[in-house]
């Protein structure tokens, strides 16, 4: 988010959307008749499959991507999710922490964009600089 900032606003707006994602878990156990702990690896599978299915579409991601972006989100917050799963943690605690390791990660990075790179490099150099950064830090 570095060139549009990351506020309080959008950082509570990821919770509520990792929140989202742990009550569809457990309502999607409850159908399937499977324990909450099984849901993340069969989300991943499938969002993996609409993310590849995306990537090769007629229209293409550029026109789809918003829907790209969230799945992606999803994704990578279900990821965390069974990487984590090792924890007694309940699915809304584990993606709760996902999604505020990926603010922190967002507010560290708009930091150092603002604060480190935008005053001495041309936007461009600057973003490369700023996925480096990134690197780093994961």
């Amino acid at each position: 988010m570095s060139v549009c900032g990351w506020n309080d606003t959008m950082a509570a707006g990821l919770k509520l959307f990792a929140e989202g994602l742990a009550i569809q878990t457990k309502k999607r156990a409850l159908e399937e008749g499977v324990g909450v702990e099984k849901v993340p690896a069969i989300e991943i599978a499938e969002l993996k499959a609409l993310l590849d299915a995306i990537s090769f579409s007629e229209k293409g991601r550029k026109e789809l991507e918003g829907i790209f972006a969230v799945t992606m989100l999803a994704h990578f917050l279900y990821r965390q999710m069974d990487s984590a799963q090792k924890s007694e943690a309940s699915a809304e605690v584990l993606l709760v922490r996902a999604s505020g390791e990926v603010s922190a990660l967002f507010s560290e990075m708009e930091e150092h964009n603002v604060r480190e790179l935008k005053p001495k490099y041309p936007y461009r150099e600057a973003m490369w600089r700023l996925a480096r950064f990134l690197e780093d830090r994961v």
